[in-house]
């Protein structure tokens, strides 16, 4: 350790010596980051150690990129022992100048250490959709731009098409007006702080400056110039900001750039093949995600014999009621305004803002969907974001999608029939939830978009409730088994048993320790799978007992 103390020290005094610039680093460290980086072998590198390296990393200000191919680079003979010693660290500038994506580990030779390259791709992923920028928000001509453009458009056509075509034409002329009024923004910024010290320069000298009589306007323009870049990347960043405190705009760019390139896919393996076209990599993307978000067959049970409560009718006739304005606007301002923005690239900050101008098209479209139960396929269609798992994912079950809820859509429709919900309200249903499509983001650009046969949208305020009523299901079967004595619940006084507990996704079955009980349980859950279509995870589940034999429950679980 202390031989790689005065290797790292070495480098530190090496880099503050000399002159800024694009950074390299790449050998055998003989030292990991993190402990998943290491398999097999004993733990001959503490937290100490570990610790001191990433610190060291974070000091250069060097970025250990995405590494593909094998997830070692060194192992010993019989391959018992392997870790990631080697590794290329890079500034910043550098993987930008250069489009660097990642680094390659290859297959080894006879050295104990595997090959391992740089990999550099500039392949274009097509336009990126348009996405509103609040910082739009707070420049004094974008109501009076945004009245201007939303009242000259005279279209004609369904309610639905007049509010898509608006928004759409809307989204062009924003373009424009963004290009006009704030242009490259750190050219701006650049070229402001450049009159600014021209300025300041003459002045120090006792010399006057055409621009003086502007100074004040021009420090003024500099500061609004930083304000908007902040809240860009403010918005960009997507992470809390803290109310109090001074602006750290060098923190929420590191974010940006930390999230791409964590989120980036330079190529996917499939099987045993890797893929790394731009349209290669989005089928494969739409591929894969198409058929999980399909029905794996479209026959499943039902749920013969089960009683559910069923709505009155008057609760039915409560929710056919029309939609008022206030509840619509209050609907629009119980969203967060800066959650991610769907194919349209509006959030709803736009809508909160503007809401005095488009409020009556959107009333309009409302009143127009009561009747016809319709929505163009643009209002319904949908992005998917995927997440990394895990660090360094290779193919796409490395990935997670933040987008949906896996949930029949066959079976959600049939606990709404079996609970009493009218046709009218299955029909808006269907039209909003049933009929939507989606595209894959990869790299920020979308795939060609497919239908989604299951998912509740994450964010939507309508899934929370779609999915307790199809937790009802699991409710129902429980009930059912405890009323033909196939379950023994836990009872309170003489007459009243609950085997089950929910809150959101959450579910607690509560039961005599036995075994008829334990075998009960796992045939409801199999059940109820089975109709339901979506895997129940036993790994994830537990088994806990009170006064129970131990035997019981190690057998059980």
């Amino acid at each position: 350790l202390a031989g790689k103390r005065k290797l790292w020290h070495d480098l530190i005094e090496f880099r503050m010596n000399n002159a800024p610039g694009e950074w390299c680093l790449g050998g055998d460290f003989n030292s990991i980051t993190k402990t998943s980086e290491r398999r097999g072998s004993s733990n001959w590198s503490g937290n100490t150690e570990r610790t001191e390296f990433v610190q060291i990393i974070e000091t250069m200000e060097l970025i250990d990129i995405p590494v593909l191919g094998k997830k070692f680079t060194w192992s010993n003979s019989d391959n018992s022992a392997m870790s990631r010693l080697d590794r290329f660290l890079l500034s910043e500038g550098l993987i930008e100048k250069g489009g660097i994506t990642n680094q390659w580990v290859g297959d080894r030779d006879i050295s104990d250490h595997y090959p391992i390259w740089l990999e550099c791709n500039n392949r274009n992923w097509c336009p990126k959709p348009f996405k509103f920028n609040n910082c739009w928000l707070e420049h004094p001509d974008f109501i009076p731009f945004v009245k201007a453009s939303w009242e000259s458009m005279d279209i004609h056509g369904r309610k639905a098409f007049i509010l898509k075509e608006k928004l759409k034409r809307l989204k062009e002329s924003l373009k424009k007006w963004n290009h006009e009024v704030f242009g490259i923004m750190d050219l701006n910024i650049e070229k402001t702080v450049k009159e600014l010290n021209e300025i300041e320069e003459m002045i120090a000298n006792g010399n006057s400056h055409p621009m003086y009589p502007n100074s004040k306007k021009q420090s003024k323009m500099f500061w609004e110039q930083l304000r908007f870049k902040e809240s860009i990347l403010k918005q960009k960043s997507r992470t809390k900001w803290i109310q109090e405190g001074d602006s750290n705009t060098s923190f929420f760019h590191a974010t940006i750039k930390g999230r791409h390139r964590s989120n980036r896919i330079a190529k996917i393996r499939k099987g045993n093949e890797w893929i790394e076209g731009v349209d290669e990599i989005k089928q494969a993307a739409k591929d894969h995600y198409s058929v999980h978000f399909s029905e794996e067959w479209h026959s499943r049970p039902f749920l013969q014999g089960i009683d559910f409560n069923s709505l009155s009718a008057d609760d039915n006739a409560f929710l056919l009621e029309p939609f008022g304005e206030e509840e619509v606007r209050d609907t629009v301002w119980s969203c967060d305004g800066n959650k991610c923005p769907g194919p349209d690239g509006f959030n709803i900050n736009f809508f909160k803002v503007c809401w005095s101008i488009v409020k009556d098209d959107v009333m309009a479209f409302f009143s127009e969907f009561h009747y016809n139960a319709h929505l163009p396929k643009a209002l319904t269609a949908s992005f998917l974001t995927l997440v990394p798992k895990k660090d360094h994912p290779q193919d796409l079950f490395d990935y997670r999608s933040i987008c949906l809820i896996s949930v029949s859509s066959s079976f959600l429709e049939l606990m709404m029939i079996k609970m009493g919900f009218s046709e009218g309200w299955l029909k808006w249903l269907r039209a909003c939830i049933f009929e939507s499509t989606m595209s894959i983001l990869i790299n920020g650009s979308p795939t060609a978009d497919f239908k989604v046969e299951r998912g509740l949208r994450q964010g939507d305020p309508l899934s929370p409730f779609l999915f307790l009523i199809v937790a009802e299901g699991l409710t129902g079967l429980m009930n059912r088994a405890v009323a033909i004595d196939k379950f023994k619940g836990y009872q309170i006084g003489n007459n009243i048993q609950f085997p089950i507990l929910q809150f959101a996704d959450d579910t607690i079955l509560t039961g005599d320790g036995t075994w008829d009980n334990i075998h009960t349980i796992k045939t409801v859950l199999r059940g109820f799978e089975l109709v339901y279509g979506l895997k129940i995870n036993f790994v994830k589940s537990k088994l806990y007992g009170i006064n129970v034999d131990t035997r019981l429950l190690e057998a059980g679980s």
